[in-house]
Order: structure tokens, then C-alpha cells, then sequence
């Protein structure tokens, strides 16, 4: 293990790339839909892209894109975090690069300081904008208070010495203009199309719910409280009332996990039909036996999941707070942010009327198809990148 671990780090270390086209070391994201769609497109779009990163999984769909793990050692965060600078600045410090593209202000400081005192140019993504947040879960008030104040205070800090600053949608672009002073480009995120796409109702997901109509969310139960769950488990028991046998299912997991089962439990005694599943193996099964997909979430920067279920042609119902309101465009039904009753009354609309559905269901997959295109979403970062290094307009 001890061997292993050491001989990576060693090659690691003295790495140097050589292939020709835009060189970009791509430190990675936790999104890793993310991560794997901007990695893979923007070399198809002709850049040569390194890809940092501690986490092994994404090697089977990176294989035959240069792939760099930086040893992940069963060590305590902070030697850890200093083990993973140490490999990247030695990587930076070839000179091979042509940009560093980074995508966590607060963790990648030090590394955005290296690359500037060595006059390579940086390119930040901002995916989440920090602002205050509801926070239901007393006992992790203080983690989640934490986690914003850091990055609340990271993000000017790199921006400074960044050359160009990225959100992916309008909404993340005011916000970071308006609480912090940050002016950003924006690139949409892309979707997998291919993947994502409609393809009828699953035999095997329908047959789990008798014949119900069926109300999905997806999301993460994480320490943020904006992707707001309760919302959606409080709607249940009004749409139960109203239209009776419908299934409201829910599929994700995190700290707020345990909070909302509590919160669930309730809504079944009165009368609501709700699951809650930690994790399914695909998520595209689960978007096309839905009859209606529900974003609740307060200040989303994008909103991978709602573009996902439009991608795969079902009709969406979002929040009127945060990037998804705009996203859907005309794609979709807007309920008013934290309001359970009006929430109950959009899932009741579109359950209610075929035509409705039908007609978002079609703009959504049109709009997915036509909006977050990774091939658009890379070829507007290549635009950015030639420009930041004076290559371009």
C-alpha cells in the first residue's frame, strides 16, 4: 500500500506533458456530471486536458483522456491538502501549461497564487454563489454558516489574481455582482443528450408504483438547506387530498436525510404516498416513468437534475428563486419558493392535463437539446480560454 502510494506520488511528481494543442490542467469538481462532460468535450473540441484529481472512479470514463490522480493518502485533511499541492505546483512548475482552470475558490487559493506567480493564466468557475440560507437542521447550523463564510471570503480573494471569472447561468452572475463585487462570464453547463433522453416509461420503476401517477425529486439531503425538501414532502398530503392515489418519490442522500424522513413519516399519516431512496444505479429510468419532476431548491447556480429530466422530455416544475426559473424558460411551471400549497397546486395542474404536459414536455427536451449542449458549453470555454492566454479576440 505504503509502496504503491509512494511510486504515485513519484510519477506524479515528475510528470511532464507533451502533446500539442491547448494545454489545460483542469482541476476537478465534486459534481462530477460536471467534471466528466466539460472534461471529455473540451478535448474534443481539440484541447489537450490534464484532469487533477484524488478521485479514482472517474478513471473508467476518462480512460483515454490524460488522467492525473494525485495520491489520495489515508492521512488527515490538512497533510492531505498539503501532499495535493505539493504534486500540482510540481506539475505547474514544468511550464508545459498554457491555463490552469480551477473550480473550488476556497481549496484551490494556494494553487491559484502559484499559477499566477508563474504568469500562467487561471480560469475559475464559481457553482455556487455563498448567501444566507434557510437552516432547518439546528445541529448543523454552524458547519453550514462555516462552509459559506469561507467561501464567501475565498472567492474575491481569487479573483484577484484569476484572469477570468465563470458562472453558469444569469442568476449566479448577478448574485456574485451584487454580494461580493465579482463580474463573471456566463457559460451554461452542458447535459448528456445522449444519454438523458426519453425513452418511454420503465416497466420495472412503473410496476413498483401500481398503476400511480408519479411525482419525482432528486437531489442532494447535503448541509446547504436550499435545495429545501421539506417543501416538496409538505405538498404531498395536499396533492393526496385533491387527486388521491399519486407517488411522490424522492432519491438522494446526506445530513438533512434523517430530518426529512421524520418530515416524510408525518406526510404519510396524512395520507401522502411518499418514498425516499438513498441511490439508484440510473437516474434515466427514474426521469422517464416520472409524470411530473419537481425542483425546489432556493439558489441553485444552475440545476443539473431539471436539466436532465428536460432532457429526457418530462415536464418540470421549479422554484421561482435561484437559476432553474430561468432556465426552463417556457418549459416548465414556476411555484412560488418554501409555498407547499402552490407547489400542490402546479403538480395538480400538470397531472390534470395531458395536453399541458405533453406541450412542456416537448419544449423541455427541445430547450436541453438546444441549451446545455456540452459541445456549446466547451466551445464558449475554448473561446475563453484563447482569450485569457491572447490568442483570441
Amino acid at each position: 500500500m505504503i509502496k504503491e502510494v509512494v511510486k504515485g506520488l513519484l510519477g506524479t511528481l515528475a510528470y511532464r506533458p507533451s502533446r500539442p494543442g491547448l494545454k489545460i490542467a483542469f482541476e476537478e469538481h465534486s459534481v462530477r456530471a460536471y467534471t466528466i462532460g466539460l472534461v471529455e468535450h473540451l478535448a474534443k473540441a481539440g484541447a489537450s486536458v490534464d484532469l487533477l484529481t484524488v478521485r479514482w472512479d472517474l478513471r473508467t470514463r476518462l480512460a483515454r483522456r490524460r488522467y492525473i490522480p494525485i495520491p489520495h493518502l489515508p492521512l488527515k485533511n490538512k497533510v492531505r491538502r498539503h501532499l495535493y499541492e505539493l504534486c500540482v505546483r510540481s506539475i505547474l512548475s514544468a511550464g508545459r501549461y498554457d491555463l490552469l482552470h480551477v473550480n473550488d475558490a476556497a481549496a484551490s487559493r494556494l494553487l491559484v497564487r502559484e499559477a499566477s506567480r508563474r504568469g500562467l493564466p487561471t480560469v475559475l468557475t464559481v457553482h455556487y454563489v455563498p448567501q444566507p440560507e434557510p437552516v432547518p437542521a439546528e445541529d448543523l447550523k454552524g458547519l453550514v454558516n462555516a462552509l459559506c463564510e469561507l467561501e464567501r471570503r475565498a472567492i474575491p480573494l481569487v479573483a484577484e489574481e484569476a484572469s477570468a471569472i465563470v458562472v453558469p447561468s444569469e442568476y449566479a452572475r448577478e448574485k456574485l455582482a451584487s454580494l461580493l463585487g465579482v463580474e463573471a462570464h456566463v457559460i451554461y453547463h452542458g447535459v448528456d443528450t445522449e444519454k438523458f433522453r426519453p425513452t418511454g416509461p420503465s416497466e420495472e420503476v412503473r410496476s413498483r408504483f401500481a398503476g400511480r401517477k408519479l411525482v419525482l425529486w432528486v437531489s442532494r439531503f447535503g448541509f446547504h438547506a436550499y435545495k429545501d425538501p421539506f417543501t416538496f414532502i409538505r405538498a404531498a398530503p395536499l396533492v393526496a387530498q385533491e387527486l388521491g392515489d399519486v407517488a411522490f418519490v424522492m432519491i438522494g442522500r446526506g445530513p438533512l436525510l434523517p430530518h426529512a424522513l421524520r418530515e416524510a413519516r408525518r406526510a404519510r399519516r396524512q395520507g401522502a404516498a411518499i418514498s425516499i431512496l438513498r441511490f439508484v444505479d440510473d437516474l434515466v429510468p427514474w426521469y422517464n416513468s416520472s409524470d411530473v419532476f419537481v425542483s425546489t431548491s432556493l439558489n441553485d447556480t444552475f440545476g443539473f437534475v431539471v436539466a436532465e429530466a428536460m432532457a429526457c422530455g418530462r415536464p418540470v416544475i421549479v422554484s421561482d428563486s435561484g437559476a432553474p426559473a430561468d432556465l426552463v424558460g417556457g418549459a416548465g411551471l414556476v411555484f412560488r419558493y418554501g409555498d407547499p400549497h402552490d407547489l400542490a397546486d402546479k403538480i395538480s395542474e400538470i397531472l390534470t392535463n395531458e395536453e399541458l404536459a405533453r406541450q412542456l414536455a416537448a419544449r423541455g427536451r427541445e430547450r436541453a437539446l438546444k441549451t446545455f449542449n456540452w459541445d456549446i458549453t466547451a466551445g464558449r470555454y475554448m473561446e475563453l480560454y484563447e482569450r485569457v492566454i491572447g490568442r483570441g479576440p
